[in-house]
């Protein structure tokens, strides 16, 4: 019951707020990730690529996003980097930037 409740409440919110985020930055009306990395040597940054999710499994798609980055980041021979991800909505490409 509680989670037929929490999905209501989510998709009412999704419905009039879009952009509006829970406690850890997660946007109720997510879509996905933008994941972003940055070569810490040379201050470049490159984009990893997109994890596409939902609100009900934005925490473990956050996982997926780390693993591209580091994937993107062995595969470019990157030492000194580090990631972000950006979340995006219907209606913007980077609500909040999240690690």
């Amino acid at each position: 019951m509680k989670k037929i409740l929490l999905i209501l409440i989510v998709l009412i919110l999704v419905l009039y707020k879009d952009n509006a985020c829970d406690k850890n930055f997660i946007p109720y009306g997510i879509r996905s990730f933008d994941v972003w990395v940055y070569n810490d040597d040379t201050d470049k940054e490159y984009y990893a690529g997109n994890v596409t999710t939902d609100y009900l499994n934005a925490q473990t798609k956050l996982n997926d996003a780390q693993l591209l980055a580091y994937d993107f980041a062995e595969a470019h021979h990157l030492k000194n980097w580090n990631y972000l991800c950006c979340t995006v909505t219907n209606s913007s490409n980077c609500v909040t930037k999240i690690r």
